[in-house]
């Protein structure tokens, strides 16, 4: 298991050159996430963006919620991992890698007790510092508490997860959960500011949520656009585009006729949300 740490690209590259670099397009959005769907190259939109720094996204969902233990849908995981990053993640050769989590380990034969190991520069958006409380209220507490989140269902055998540090952790299931670590790269196991939801709550959360991904949430038009601001304190480096729109459009034949425009630089691919 690698430790290596990601860098998103620090050179002054245009995002056409970005875009079509697959290891750096993987970087951009915070990875898209599988079966989020592709989008079109950018050289094949012949569009500019409004400047060097910033990209335009037809896109064809809108965002139902931003608290990322709530719900699964497909189609926003990529706006998901931009704004909260992941644990864990699967490269595009589909190796589980680590994000957040730079190291986990079993500590026993059975699968029921699994040590993990964050990293220790990672910021949330409020410049507050990741911690294993955090992990913990994430994965085990909010499930607890509030039996409709999406992440209990998934980490349905999870007991509770002792903190052992800061940065370390076990994970202590009530039965064999041999597939843990996947679950940390996969849906809704985002991990959320304990002290800032708490403070704020679910609503005060959804209207402005903080994550510790590459990208910052700054403005939200419910059905109509979405802008995310490059963070750069992201423990992967600062994104070299400074400014992501998304424009929500559902109708494909209407994604088609922006990037056609040159309105919008990329556009998903697929026909229907």
């Amino acid at each position: 298991m690698t430790n290596s740490k990601p860098r998103a690209t620090q050179d002054s590259v245009a995002p056409q050159q970005v875009l079509q670099d697959p290891a750096r397009r993987h970087l951009l959005l915070g990875a898209l996430a599988a079966g989020a769907g592709s989008l079109l190259p950018w050289q094949q939109a012949g569009a500019q963006t409004v400047d060097k720094s910033t990209l335009a996204i037809a896109y064809p969902v809108d965002v139902p919620t931003w608290d990322p233990n709530a719900l699964s849908i497909p189609t926003i995981q990529n706006l998901y991992q931009s704004v909260f990053d992941s644990p864990l993640r699967y490269s595009p050769q589909l190796k589980l890698e680590p994000r957040q989590v730079k190291e986990w380990k079993w500590l026993d034969n059975k699968a029921t007790r699994l040590e993990i190991t964050l990293r220790d520069d990672i910021l949330f958006h409020d410049g507050t510092r990741m911690t294993m409380e955090d992990v913990r209220y994430s994965l085990a507490e909010r499930a607890k508490a509030d039996k409709k989140l999406l992440v209990g269902g998934m980490l349905n055998t999870l007991g509770d997860i002792e903190v052992i540090s800061p940065t370390k952790g076990v994970m202590v299931f009530n039965r064999p959960t041999p597939a843990a670590p996947i679950y940390l790269a996969f849906l809704a196991a985002y991990v959320v500011p304990k002290a800032y939801m708490e403070k704020v709550g679910p609503e005060g959360f959804n209207a402005k949520p903080i994550g510790a991904g590459p990208y910052r949430m700054v403005e939200h038009q419910r059905g109509s656009r979405i802008a995310l601001e490059a963070f750069d304190k992201y423990w992967g480096g600062a994104p070299t585009i400074k400014q992501v729109i998304f424009q929500i459009v559902p109708e494909g034949s209407a994604r088609v006729a922006l990037i056609e425009s040159g309105r919008v630089g990329l556009g998903h691919a697929t026909s229907d949300a």
